[in-house]
């Protein structure tokens, strides 16, 4: 059985985000996960995390540091080989 994450912040999060990232190169941006990358909606596989520019994804379980990035190391990490190895 899968542990619950509590270090994820959901959409009606009290939390401000901006606050979270206030030390990031690149601001969270909820836009992002409507976007596609491989055919596949940000929204269905990665998560904002409470830590400053992280998030998660849900299907490999791993933490993703965005801060410095932005979305590309969202779409890279999504077409990354370790990735697609988890699908």
């Amino acid at each position: 059985m899968a542990s619950v994450r509590t270090d994820i912040v959901s959409r009606s999060s009290s939390a401000d985000v901006r606050e979270l990232d206030k030390q990031a190169q690149n601001l969270w941006r909820r836009e992002w996960l409507e976007k596609q990358s491989e055919g596949i909606y940000l929204r269905e596989i990665i998560r904002k995390s409470n830590k400053c520019g992280a998030c998660y994804c849900i299907v490999c379980s791993r933490e993703l540091a965005y801060g410095s990035r932005g979305f590309v190391a969202l779409t890279d990490h999504v077409k990354s080989i370790m990735h697609k190895s988890f699908l």
